[in-house]
């Protein structure tokens, strides 16, 4: 073959291409450093053969797979900051104190704010609650209820609202 470079730049505007689609930023930064990685891997170890171009490509395909599903998973690090600090805040703390997280490898942090909390006719202890979350610079503020289950344990009633500043 012999427009290697050719198949390189398109590769490479593939992927970038593909990475912009992506609304999530982590997410689409892994795939493109996978797919980027083993596509060019593939490229390089196919020394110019009859399937240089489909392996190249189904490589680099396979790579973005693997490297957003890794770039997904950081974000489910601050997820799970977030969650365990809504379950300390609304479990320990009295009205408007605000419990702060951070996430020193993502560099994203939160707050989360009980507000009122009401016992419905069932019994059943509930807190409504506030939030905001900085990440990829911006502001996410929400509001969100959460009700006591058989364990004590506190559940999100309903989808939080959310907006992004």
């Amino acid at each position: 073959m012999t427009n290697r470079p050719g198949i390189l730049v398109l590769t490479a505007c593939s992927m970038l291409f593909l990475g912009a689609c992506e609304g999530r930023p982590k997410t689409a930064m892994g795939g493109l450093i996978g797919g980027g990685a083993l596509g060019a891997g593939a490229f390089l170890a196919s020394k110019g053969g009859k399937y240089t171009l489909p392996i190249t490509v189904v490589s680099a395909g396979l790579g973005a797979l693997i490297g957003s599903g890794i770039g997904d998973a950081l974000d489910k690090t601050d997820q799970m900051h977030h969650l365990a600090t809504t379950q300390f805040a609304l479990e320990t703390l009295p009205t408007n104190q605000p419990k702060e997280w951070n996430n020193a490898e993502t560099a994203n942090s939160g707050v989360v704010i009980p507000k009122e909390t009401f016992k419905k006719p069932s019994g059943q202890w509930c807190r409504k609650y506030d939030y905001h979350i900085m990440h990829d610079t911006k502001v996410s503020s929400g509001k969100g209820l959460a009700c006591r289950d058989n364990n004590g344990k506190w559940e999100s009633v309903g989808t939080p609202s959310l907006s992004i500043l």
